[in-house]
């Protein structure tokens, strides 16, 4: 786990990042890892997420790039972070991402499998306490089946295909795809009873989504985050870019971009935050955004008590319908309202106030940042605690000298 920050203005680029990093199933945390990098003299990264990728240290994936960029430099920032991913992409052997690739392949099958069992045991749950009996072999084979379809379609709503991707040929001639599924579902249902419910027809059906959810941005279960950012050689002013890298697969990789910014004459600063981003949220945005989702459940199950509140002599059953529909919309403009209150009021002040920062004081205000998330993950005791903390390295970059370290912790160790 991680908490890292990127203040950008015209002036000067300003990057922190902690220290803290999970050992396995919290089962110990390390507070000396490093987060963030310089690639060149005026291009550096902050890694944020697992410590690996594709089972490699991803310290040790950034600094060979960077041993191979040597001294080359390109146009545009753009252009450093195309050639990191060309870099990641043709060297699997040299990495060792060709030996890790089975198991980057299951850990993908299982995560989708996974939710399908998780949803119908929910779903037969919720059946079998409706009925107040257990359900029936003709009853349970239907719910799959619907659990299934709803999945599929959920999916494809949700995840578009990823342009250049297609592992269906490969995954069958390479790596046996559809006996590795058949096998893994089988192991499942002999070693913690999990998969009961898929026989033969049912796993047949589910071989082609899985193959095709390759070809998409569902990602597995140890995602890497990388933020880029600094000046190409024919840039006046910083620009960043941040991604989250998957997996390789046959000398692809499976990627998303998550933002792209750069500083221009129409904005003049920008703050990027990444990773555990709770504190920071409500420090820019007047409310951390992980409850969103939470208040507009409340919302809505406020406005449908209020309706069965009302008398029903007062309003008949078809007007209650009628008005807890013509309320279906209302929780989506709250939150929409609440949105641009939270823009003008929080956001845009701490925008304008960072366009006159000196670089300087942006290290001041992302170390800050950091160590603020850092407070709450110690003093406060739940599933985060810890995640975020040790010490904080900060960074800033200018034009015109190049990357210059505020905070490193490594000079501590020295």
């Amino acid at each position: 786990m991680s908490a890292g920050i990127c203040i950008m203005n015209k002036e000067a680029i300003a990057l922190a990042a902690d220290s803290a990093a999970t050992i396995g199933d919290r089962a110990a945390i390390r507070n000396s890892a490093r987060k963030l990098f310089t690639l060149s003299r005026s291009v550096a990264v902050i890694c944020y997420g697992s410590a690996e990728f594709m089972t490699v240290p991803v310290e040790i994936i950034v600094r060979m790039y960077a041993q191979s960029l040597g001294e080359r430099t390109f146009p545009r920032l753009e252009d450093y972070v195309e050639d990191l991913l060309h870099y990641l992409a043709k060297n699997g052997e040299l990495l060792r991402f060709k030996q890790n690739e089975e198991n980057y392949i299951r850990d993908i099958v299982d995560r989708q499998i996974r939710i399908l069992d998780n949803r119908y045991r929910e779903a037969q749950e919720d059946q079998a306490a409706s009925l107040g009996r257990d359900l029936q072999p003709e009853e349970l084979k239907e719910l799959g089946n619907r659990i299934c379809e709803e999945r599929f379609q959920d999916f494809s709503e949700r995840y578009e295909k990823t342009k250049g991707l297609d592992f269906g040929e490969y995954l069958e001639k390479e790596q046996n795809f559809t006996s590795c599924v058949k096998e893994y579902v089988h192991e499942g249902q002999k070693t913690d009873d999990s998969f009961l419910w898929m026989d033969e027809a049912t796993v047949d059906k589910l071989i082609p989504f899985l193959r095709e959810t390759l070809d998409t941005s569902f990602f597995g279960y140890y995602p890497v985050g990388i933020c880029v950012a600094g000046y190409g050689e024919q840039e006046i002013y910083p620009r960043l870019q941040h991604l989250t890298l998957d997996g390789w697969v046959n000398g692809s990789l499976r990627y998303r971009t998550e933002n792209e910014k750069a500083i221009d004459e129409d904005h003049r600063s920008w703050i990027e935050t990444m990773a555990q981003d709770d504190v920071m949220d409500t420090i820019f945005l007047g409310m951390d955004s992980n409850l969103l989702p939470f208040l507009e459940n409340i919302i809505r199950e406020k406005a449908a008590e209020c309706i069965e509140g009302i008398s029903k002599k007062a309003l008949s059953l078809e007007k209650r319908k009628q008005v807890l529909a013509s309320l279906a919309g209302l929780p989506d403009t709250i939150i929409d309202e609440m949105g641009e209150v939270r823009r003008k009021e929080y956001w845009l002040p701490f925008l304008r106030a960072t366009v006159t920062l000196g670089p300087r004081d942006m290290a001041a205000f992302a170390e800050s940042m950091i160590n603020l998330t850092s407070m709450r993950r110690t003093i406060i005791v739940d599933d985060n605690n810890g995640t975020v903390g040790g010490p904080v390295d900060v960074m800033i970059i200018t034009k015109c000298d190049g990357f210059r370290w505020i905070k490193n912790k490594d000079s501590y160790l020295k």
